[in-house]
């Protein structure tokens, strides 16, 4: 959708959002008179924030609220939900004796695009913990590649390029489409080679990667 689209939707949406409009016949006449008035409506914030204090156990219900302040780009509110749903997903776990990556997956993800990546490494790592040896196993769940492409980025802006390229590679093995990172390697490649950048100490966040576990784990309770 184009810029000028957008403004036009948005445009429309205040001129029209909350109104409510009538029309008359004036006695006597053709003229039709329209009566606007602003009405209260219940926005979609409201409306999740209602089901998460309805059915505070639901994991659903945290992870649409925590879905939709990362949609807007809240991610402090996005953090604080996803944090909510990650912990209904551990207790699903204790009573299904069952591992999920969502909650881990959800909340890593977050982290890393409000950019604060100990946060994201932390959670990403908890996803990778999960994932199976076998390859063709952990490329059935996305959250795993996803998780080394995050992981990936975050070196890479860290300048530490041995294990930004070892997850660049994971993701592409499993599954990932190899162009979201080809330019990526590229560029590894090409510091690697100069020699002309390197990771300075203050940058690190972390080495390596954590050892992948032996069998696989569903995205989330129910299979999702």
């Amino acid at each position: 959708m184009t810029t000028i689209r957008v403004a036009a939707a948005l445009a429309l949406g205040l001129a029209l959002g909350g109104c409510q409009t009538t029309e008359r016949v004036v006695p006597g006449s053709r003229t039709t008179v329209r009566h606007a008035w602003e009405s209260e409506r219940e926005t979609r914030e409201d409306v999740l924030k209602r089901r998460t204090e309805e059915r505070p156990d639901d994991p659903k219900v945290w992870f649409d609220l925590a879905d939709y302040y990362e949609e807007g780009q809240q991610f402090a509110a996005a953090i604080a939900a996803y944090e909510r749903f990650h912990g209904l997903v551990k207790e699903v776990e204790r009573r299904d004796g069952l591992k999920y990556t969502a909650g881990a997956y959800h909340l890593g993800r977050a982290y890393a695009r409000a950019r604060e990546f100990r946060g994201a490494v932390r959670f990403l790592r908890e996803v990778l913990e999960l994932q199976p040896s076998d390859a063709v196993a952990a490329s059935l769940n996305p959250h795993f590649r996803e998780a080394h492409y995050l992981l990936g980025g975050i070196y890479y802006e860290n300048r530490q390029w041995r294990p930004a390229r070892e997850h660049f590679v994971s993701f592409r093995e499993l599954g990932g489409e190899p162009l979201r990172v080809e330019p990526w390697l590229a560029k590894i490649d090409e510091a690697e080679w100069s020699g002309t950048i390197r990771a300075r100490r203050t940058d690190r966040v972390g080495e390596g990667r954590a050892a992948p576990a032996a069998s696989a784990a569903p995205s989330a309770p129910g299979g999702e």
